[in-house]
């Protein structure tokens, strides 16, 4: 006949092993889909981001390229390769012709083998840089080439928080189940 006081222990030990499987699982899963939930809206971010960069400096791109001002053109590239994640802007008249274009050197960091494993590196971004006043004229373009995994930093940092407390919650909540049913 089985000891009732063996079986006792037994169950407890496969009791706490489930449910800190169950726990760990449960958030992992929570942990992954806010990951996920901040991927998505962090590309909603980029284009939004990049759309009012543009709505900024159209005016100026705009007369730059309908009076030919290179220097209004240089003064509108500087100021945009000003934001960390602009890798490089280009402002060209409606023949092609370059008026502006400057690039900065951006140095790797330790999350592009992971930029590069979720999609593209870089984004190019291009905007017709037209007036009502020469509508005849076919319109310039204002080019921007942005380095996303520079955009995705704050990203990273914050998905790496979550990860971590995460774990270190499990592990804690695991401990606690231990107590609980070993006293």
């Amino acid at each position: 006949m089985a000891n009732p006081l063996k079986t006792k222990p037994r169950l407890a030990f496969t009791l706490s092993r489930h449910v800190i499987l169950i726990a760990f699982l449960i958030g992992i899963a929570l942990s992954s889909a806010r990951v996920i939930y901040d991927f998505t809206s962090q590309d909603e971010e980029l284009d939004s981001t990049i759309l009012e960069i543009q709505k900024s400096s159209l005016p100026s791109a705009i007369r730059s390229v309908t009076t030919l001002d290179k220097s209004l053109a240089k003064e509108v590239v500087v100021g945009l390769l000003k934001y960390e994640f602009i890798e490089s802007a280009e402002i060209t008249d409606e023949l092609g012709i370059t008026l502006s274009k400057s690039e900065k050197n951006i140095s790797h960091t330790k999350t592009l083998w992971l930029t590069e494993f979720i999609g593209e590196t870089r984004k190019t971004y291009t905007e017709n840089l037209s007036s009502s006043t020469y509508s005849d004229i076919p319109p310039g373009k204002l080019t921007i080439v942005i380095n996303v995994d520079i955009f995705l930093s704050t990203f990273y940092n914050r998905s790496s928080f979550i990860i971590i407390s995460g774990v270190l919650r499990n592990i804690a909540l695991s401990i606690a189940l231990l107590l609980i049913f070993f006293p």
